[in-house]
Order: structure tokens, then C-alpha cells, then sequence
């Protein structure tokens, strides 16, 4: 089991917008957003896009917009699994709220929330 790792040391993390009001860019999806997290009962939501196009940036405010600020309290562990004889690297990414699985494939990045 890898060393757990508090997100929020690095620089980025630290200073990078945590909530929809911080956001200046792409205000139609940030509004689409306020208005689903204010209902109990919203769907599932494929996010998907250019890398740096603040995806995970945006997702974080959705969650921040849901449960507060608890969801900045991040821990990140990389783990791997060994099936048969291929070796699956993959970091979790964790809240008191919510937990991000996330593995890396053909210059993607896979996330399960």
C-alpha cells in the first residue's frame, strides 16, 4: 500500500478555484451545474474534454456545491493490481464525501466518481 498523501500541500491544489464563483469561464456549465446540485436527485454525468480544460477543476466545485468544504480534504494513493500476469496502476483520490478512481489508459484518463 502506497504512502497517503494530503492533496492540498502542493501549490496547485492550494491555490486552484474551489467554488463555481471563482470560476470565470464557461459560466453556462457552471450555472447548469448550480442549478443540478441544488436538486436531491441529479444524474449521472459523463465529463469529457481537452486536457486543462477544467474538468476535475469544475468537478470539484460541483462536489464543494453539494457537500462544502469538507470535499477539499483530499488524500491520494497510487495502488496496483496484478491480474494474471498484467500489472493495473491506478491512483484513488478520496473525501469524507467522495472517492475518484482514476487510471490512466491510451493518453486518457479514466474516472470513476
Amino acid at each position: 500500500m502506497d504512502k497517503v498523501i494530503s492533496e492540498d500541500k502542493l501549490w496547485f491544489d492550494k491555490y486552484h478555484p474551489k467554488k463555481f464563483s471563482e470560476l470565470d469561464y464557461n459560466d453556462d456549465v457552471s450555472n447548469l451545474l448550480k442549478t443540478i446540485a441544488q436538486n436531491s436527485d441529479f444524474p449521472h454525468m459523463i465529463f469529457y474534454g481537452p486536457e486543462g480544460a477544467g474538468k476535475k477543476t469544475r468537478i470539484r466545485a460541483f462536489l464543494d456545491a453539494i457537500y462544502g468544504n469538507g470535499v477539499h480534504k483530499i488524500t491520494t494513493e497510487n495502488r496496483t493490481i496484478k491480474v494474471n500476469s498484467t500489472s493495473i496502476e491506478y491512483m484513488i483520490v478520496s473525501s469524507p464525501y467522495h472517492i475518484g478512481i482514476f487510471k490512466y489508459q491510451y493518453n486518457f484518463m479514466i474516472c470513476y466518481l
